[in-house]
């Protein structure tokens, strides 16, 4: 969560941990898949963790070790 966080903050922010994983975790190999999703129309906590998570899973099906915006 990254409350006060526009899209694009988000994204520089979910790519730096992205790279970071992928950088340093030597064995077993490790990816990170992400989604985004900001509050724009004021979606319940529920509503904006849905919205993350079938981003996430679009990263994943995309190829893993991506990011991925709701």
């Amino acid at each position: 969560l990254l409350p006060e966080t526009g899209a694009e903050q988000a994204l520089v922010v979910a790519e730096r941990i992205r790279t970071a994983v992928e950088k340093f975790v030597d064995d077993p190999k490790c990816t990170v898949s992400i989604g985004i999703a900001t509050n724009n129309v004021k979606l319940s906590v529920d509503g904006l963790l849905a919205l993350a998570d079938e981003a996430m899973y679009r990263a994943k099906h995309n190829g893993r070790n991506r990011v991925e915006t709701a």
